[in-house]
């Protein structure tokens, strides 16, 4: 697809470009559902803070300062073999 080798500039002025995927991604959603289909709901956690205790802070530091390249799902995974998350928090998506 063409318009995914665009960069394209935000009305934040951000420049951003996006995937052929997410662009078709789009497309089926207008199809299907018109406009309001591409509005993202708001989210149902608006106006709460989620706070991580300081253990938990200072082990997550010590897993990225050890395996600098290591993705969130890993990083998860280690905290879980260390039984330090506490009702699925952070979540992969959160961290």
């Amino acid at each position: 697809m063409e318009q995914s080798a665009k960069i394209w500039t935000l009305p934040n002025d951000r420049l951003r470009q996006f995937t052929s995927r997410a662009i078709e991604d789009w497309y089926y959603d207008y199809r299907k559902a018109g406009i309001d289909a591409l509005i993202n709901p708001p989210r149902a956690d608006t106006g709460t803070h989620r706070v991580m205790n300081e253990k938990l802070c200072m082990r997550i530091d010590q897993i990225l300062r050890d395996y600098p390249p290591l993705k969130s799902s890993n990083v998860i995974r280690l905290l879980d073999k260390d039984q330090l998350r506490f009702d699925g928090r952070p979540s992969a998506p959160t961290y």
